[in-house]
């Protein structure tokens, strides 16, 4: 399975947050967490919308509760016409509830309760299936699986019937993710098309050196030295720039090492800005010192006005789509970018 979308919100700065969710209800602010170490993100609710629709969504948060709140959603994010709730009601039990176009809305409730000022890990597992009933109406079943702090709290299934589409194929699926009022701060956040993850460790590995080749030219220094942090400053404190088609740029990264447990994924992310007047396009590529594979993502078009997040996350290797990424892999490879047009 493929993976959307991993984040650990500690590890970026506040504008960069701004830009890997789509959208926020109050302003991102970084704050120190409740419990743990680092920093959190505070807002009043994210969201993400997603570039397909998604028949299976897992999401995770790690959340203080200080009352009754939604905890994380999935829905179509026009018309809200397929939903996915979870929440925690005011005597601390959970919620799910799923709803369909034009219909009445199914609940289910757990007998476990969660503890007011407590911090707790949250997963929810949806896939829903549809079908066609005629006369313009479908159903939709919703298979669930609430996990708390690693256990299963709420499962089971519910239809919701009979929907009315707002467009033949397109309000029967998902395409937004969503954490909503996370008590003035929310923890790691991960959402992925339906492998559950658990609690994991997310490590950030920033360029430690020129890659087999650097065709683009760096503002100052080495090439690798302009994109190894996360911390820019201003927009154009660092960058490397490129003025030829086919121009290409590769960077080792940091090393990991040996360590006990399984690589879960791995999540390359460019951050590219256009100065031109016209069109420029360019793809992003691994290198493992043998083979070279361009980025799932595709083509990305840098805006002319602002810097933009371009992100490829992928759940096993990019060199055997069979297998996981093994230490030495990572440790080995390169990542770059490629200037196509």
């Amino acid at each position: 399975m493929a993976l959307l979308f991993v984040d650990s919100c500690a590890h970026y700065s506040v504008a960069q947050m701004q830009q890997k969710w789509t959208s926020a209800s109050n302003p991102i602010i970084s704050t120190n967490t409740v419990t743990g170490s680092g920093r959190g993100v505070a807002t009043g609710g994210m969201s993400r919308t997603l570039s397909a629709n998604h028949l299976t969504l897992a999401g995770g948060c790690r959340q203080m509760v200080a009352g009754s709140k939604t905890v994380m959603y999935f829905e179509k994010s026009s018309g809200n016409v397929v939903g996915a709730y979870l929440s925690v009601q005011a005597d601390g039990t959970l919620k799910v509830q799923f709803t369909g176009n034009n219909a009445t809305a199914q609940n289910a409730f757990s007998g476990f309760s969660v503890n007011f000022g407590g911090v707790y890990y949250f997963q929810f597992y949806v896939q829903v299936s549809t079908a066609d009933l005629g006369g313009g109406y479908y159903s939709a079943t919703y298979l669930y699986s609430v996990y708390v702090n690693g256990i299963v709290r709420l499962s089971g299934s519910a239809t919701v019937t009979p929907c009315t589409p707002v467009a033949t194929g397109v309000d029967r699926s998902f395409n937004s993710v969503g954490v909503a009022s996370p008590d003035g701060w929310v923890g790691d956040i991960w959402f992925t098309d339906g492998e559950l993850l658990g609690d994991v460790k997310i490590v950030p590995l920033w360029p430690r050196a020129n890659g087999s080749v650097n065709q683009w030219t760096p503002l100052a220094g080495s090439n690798y030295t302009q994109v190894n942090t996360h911390t820019v400053g201003t927009d154009t404190a660092s960058y490397n720039y490129d003025a030829s088609v086919g121009d290409l740029d590769q960077y080792y990264m940091d090393t990991i090492g040996s360590f006990t447990g399984t690589i879960l994924g791995a999540q390359a992310l460019w951050r590219v800005a256009n100065d031109l007047t016209g069109d420029t396009a360019a793809v992003g590529v691994y290198y493992n010192g043998t083979a070279t594979v361009t980025a799932s993502l595709g083509t990305f078009a840098p805006s002319s006005t602002f810097w933009s997040w371009f992100i490829d996350p992928n759940r096993k290797s990019v060199f055997n789509t069979s297998s996981n990424f093994t230490p030495a892999e990572i440790d080995a490879m390169q990542v770059g970018i490629k200037r196509v047009a």
